[in-house]
C-alpha cells in the first residue's frame, strides 16, 4: 500500500520503558503514515513486543509521548477506551477462547463498541454477525464459522485472530510475531493475508518479526530494533549486511532466516 500524504496516523517521540533496572526501550522515535506496512525486525528480546504493548497501552511507558491521529494518548480511561477501539491486535499465541465457536471469537472484536450490558452478555445483532462473517471471508475461514476454535490448526487459529482484529474496524493493526509458531508454508500464507489487508483496505500495519527472509518478502519499510534502540529505519533495498549486523549483533548468516 502506498502511504497517504494526509499526515501520520502514529507518532512516537522519546519513548522509554523500564522494567525495574532493565531498560527495554530507550529514546524510540517512530512515525507511521496512513496505509503503511512497517516491518519491525530484530532478535527475540530486542524490545519489539514491548514497543507494541506501549503503543496499545497494555503497559504504560516510562517516558515519551505517543500520538494517534494527532491526539496524545493519555491514561484517562475514556480516552484509552476510544483509542483501543481503533487498534487491532494480532497475537503470537492467537489468544482465542478455545471452547467457543470461531464466529463468537470474531464477534468479541466488537465488544469495545457495545454498551456495558450487551457486552457482558455478548448480545450481537444480525448485522454484527454478518460483519463478522465478512471478516472471516477475508481470511478464507467463513466455512468454519461454527466450528470450535480448539479444533483448528495453528494457522487457522491465527487467521481467526486476524478476522477478530479486523472486526474492530481498526485504523491501525499491530501484529506481534504472528507467525513465530507456524511452519514456513503456513507462515507465508498468514503474512500474505496481512499484506492483502494492508493493500486492499488501506489499514496501517506494524508487523513484528525476527526472520529476515519474511521481512524481505513482505516489507518495503523496515525498522530495525536492537537492545531497545532503533538502529535502522528505511527501505528494504537498503537492508544491507552491515545494517543486519547492527540489528542482530552478528553476521547476517546468523540471523533468524528459515
Amino acid at each position: 500500500m502506498i502511504a497517504s500524504d494526509q499526515g501520520p496516523i502514529l507518532e512516537i517521540k522519546g519513548l522509554r520503558k523500564n522494567y525495574g533496572s532493565t531498560v527495554a526501550l530507550r529514546e524510540v522515535n517512530l512515525t507511521a503514515r496512513r496505509g503503511e506496512l512497517i516491518v519491525i525486525l530484530g532478535r527475540s528480546g530486542a524490545g519489539k513486543s514491548t514497543l507494541m504493548r506501549c503503543i496499545n497501552r497494555l503497559v504504560t511507558p516510562t517516558d515519551g509521548e505517543i500520538r494517534f491521529n494527532g491526539v496524545p494518548v493519555s491514561g484517562d480511561k475514556k480516552v484509552l477506551r476510544a483509542y483501543r477501539r481503533k487498534i487491532g491486535m494480532i497475537f503470537q499465541h492467537f489468544n482465542l477462547v478455545r471452547r467457543l465457536p470461531v464466529l463468537e471469537n470474531v464477534l468479541t472484536g466488537m465488544l469495545g463498541y457495545k454498551p456495558t450490558l450487551p457486552s457482558i452478555f455478548k448480545v450481537f445483532s444480525r448485522d454484527e454477525k454478518l460483519r463478522a462473517i465478512e471478516c472471516l471471508e477475508r481470511v478464507d475461514m467463513a466455512h468454519k464459522a461454527f466450528q470450535r476454535a480448539d479444533t483448528l490448526s495453528g494457522g487457522e487459529q491465527q487467521r481467526v485472530g486476524i478476522a477478530r482484529a479486523l472486526n474492530q474496524n481498526p485504523d491501525l493493526l499491530l501484529a506481534d510475531e504472528p507467525v513465530a509458531s507456524l511452519d514456513p508454508t503456513i507462515a507465508r500464507t498468514v503474512l500474505g493475508y496481512i499484506k492483502q489487508i494492508n493493500e486492499e483496505m488501506g489499514i496501517t500495519v506494524l508487523l513484528n518479526i525476527h526472520q529476515v527472509n519474511y521481512a524481505r518478502e513482505i516489507g518495503h519499510r523496515i525498522v530495525g530494533l536492537a537492545d531497545g534502540v532503533i538502529t535502522f529505519d528505511g527501505d528494504i533495498s537498503n537492508l544491507t549486511d552491515d545494517v543486519l549486523n547492527r540489528i542482530y549483533g552478528g553476521k547476517p548468516e546468523d540471523t533468524y532466516d528459515v
